[in-house]
């Protein structure tokens, strides 16, 4: 039936695997041929099929906090070099905090409290002009500050706080001398590297990152996967964005990255399967495929992000797979064969003619 798509093939095909016969063995032979063949490109994906988006949101997290590590490693080289002097001037800082003042309402106050706590240090005036000089350690507690502040002000006042920190090291560390200062903007280069939304076209004014929402807190690690494969909020391009950021950086990061997104990967594949076969048991207590559901598992995720989630041989065991799903489903009016009551009109039918043949001058209508 599946390779003639007749009507009265699928009919009969139908009523017989209704019992255990060797059609009802031949169609659960190959939801078993399925399920390994996905089985096989899971394995071959090179990741582990998790159940949550944790992966890849700890090697974005691991990305930050090994750029932290590295500008303490900074501020302490400084610091060895300069131990109690006070040669620091926050410049860059103050002319900062000046240029973002306006943003003082929409941040909750934020360019207020900052400006507060360094006047209170004696390091810039009200006019945000900086006054006086610091040391490396009494800097590093300004930077704390800042970082203090992240959770209690708005998704702009976080973007500022960034930009805040960057000028406050870049005042530090430039003191010390090019190398430090030099070291430091290549470490955050590589940080950042991969952070710059993809722009569709010239006119595209979208500001909004999917890794930053990761690094912000915005997208929880176990939600991770729905929102950014199935859900409609995110584009093909923002998943773009977050494969180009896991596989750069050192060496280690991109080792770490690129585990995390074939984890991401292989988690994709299993989702396709766990949609697909998740009807009742077979005879042999192995699931049996939905109807149709690996068509609405890839429509779900669309062709786009299939493409960049996967190779092209992926893609079209992908696509191969949705081809087999059609060609076993029956054609229509054929689904259930001859219909719910078949079954039982048959058996009844078999029973009354064995009794008709019983009955003296009623076999001959039993014959015909």
């Amino acid at each position: 039936a599946q390779v003639t798509r007749s009507a009265d093939d699928f009919q009969l095909q139908q009523e017989a695997a209704k019992t255990g016969t060797a059609v009802r063995g031949a169609l659960e032979a190959q939801d078993n041929a399925i399920s390994g063949a996905f089985d096989t490109t899971i394995r071959g994906s090179g990741g582990n099929a998790v159940s949550s988006g944790s992966p890849v949101a700890d090697a974005v997290l691991n990305k930050a906090s090994q750029l932290d590590d590295e500008i303490s490693r900074l501020y302490s080289a400084a610091r060895e070099a300069a131990p109690d002097e006070k040669v620091v001037q926050l410049n860059r800082l103050a002319a900062n905090l000046k240029n973002k003042a306006p943003e003082n309402e929409i941040t909750g106050g934020l360019i207020k409290a900052i400006r507060g706590d360094l006047q209170s240090r004696g390091l810039i005036d009200k006019n945000f002009k900086a006054i006086g000089k610091t040391d490396v350690s009494a800097a590093e507690e300004v930077r704390k500050v800042l970082n203090s502040f992240y959770k209690s002000t708005s998704d702009r006042g976080r973007m500022l706080i960034k930009d805040f920190k960057d000028a406050l090291d870049d005042d530090v560390l430039s003191t010390f001398g090019d190398d430090l200062y030099k070291q430091a903007r290549s470490a955050k280069a590589s940080f950042e590297s991969g952070l710059r939304t993809e722009k569709l076209s010239k006119f595209d004014k979208n500001q909004r990152s999917l890794v930053r929402d990761v690094l912000e807190n915005k997208i929880k690690a176990d939600d991770l996967f729905d929102r950014a494969v199935l859900s409609k909020t995110w584009k093909a391009s923002d998943l773009r964005e977050m494969r180009n950021y896991l596989t750069k950086g050192t060496k280690e990061q991109v080792q770490g990255g690129l585990k995390a997104w074939n984890d991401l990967r292989a988690e994709t594949l299993q989702w396709v399967k766990d949609q697909t076969f998740k009807n009742a048991l077979d005879q042999s207590g192995n699931p049996t495929m939905a109807s149709g559901a690996i068509k609405r598992s890839l429509d779900k995720i669309g062709n786009e992000r299939l493409g960049v989630l996967f190779s092209k041989d992926e893609v079209k065991f992908l696509n191969d797979m949705q081809r087999l799903e059609s060609l076993r489903q029956p054609v229509p009016g054929t689904g259930i064969g001859k219909g719910p009551s078949a079954q039982a009109i048959q058996a009844l039918g078999d029973r009354l003619i064995q009794k008709a043949s019983e009955i003296p001058g009623v076999s001959l209508l039993v014959d015909l």
